[in-house]
C-alpha cells in the first residue's frame, strides 16, 4: 500500500473537466498513465466530497448516469473524481509522469505566464498565499 490522491482538474474558467476525459487522455499519454475514476464504490462520500446536494444526485441518475459509466460531468457538475495510487513498487518517475501529463495537457501557458508575472511583481500575492495554477 502507498499514498492515494483523489482530485479533479478545472479548466481556466474553473469548470471541472470530466474524469472520463482525463482518463482517456492519460491512457493515450506516452508512457500511458492508469487512473481510477468515478466514485470509488462510495457514492455517499463522493456526494459529500463533491458538495453535491440530493437534487444533484437525483438529476444525475435521472439523466442516465450510473456507477461505472464514463459520464464525468452531468449538467455542469462532476459525477466523480480521479484517483492516482502509488504503491510500494512506484518510483519517483511515476509521480513525475502524472504531474508532467497534467501540466502538458491541462495547464494553460498563458495563465501560467500571467501568474508568474504577478508572482514576480508581487501583485495580488501575500507572503503566505500559495500560487495557484489552474
Amino acid at each position: 500500500p502507498g499514498p492515494t490522491v483523489a482530485f479533479n482538474i478545472s479548466d481556466r474558467d474553473g469548470a471541472i473537466i470530466g474524469y472520463d476525459e482525463v482518463s482517456r487522455l492519460a491512457a493515450l499519454n506516452r508512457p500511458p498513465i492508469q487512473l481510477r475514476t468515478g466514485c470509488f464504490c462510495n457514492p455517499g462520500a463522493c456526494q459529500e466530497a463533491l458538495s453535491l446536494c440530493d437534487d444533484d444526485v437525483t438529476e444525475q441518475h435521472a439523466s442516465g448516469h450510473v456507477c461505472g459509466d464514463r459520464r464525468g460531468i452531468v449538467n455542469g457538475k462532476p459525477t466523480g473524481a480521479i484517483r492516482a495510487s502509488f504503491g510500494k513498487d512506484s518510483i519517483w518517475e511515476d509521480m513525475d509522469a502524472l504531474a508532467s501529463f497534467i501540466e502538458k495537457v491541462f495547464v494553460s501557458r498563458r495563465h501560467v505566464s500571467l501568474q508568474t508575472q504577478q508572482l514576480n511583481s508581487g501583485a495580488n500575492q501575500s507572503d503566505n498565499e500559495p500560487l495557484v495554477i489552474a
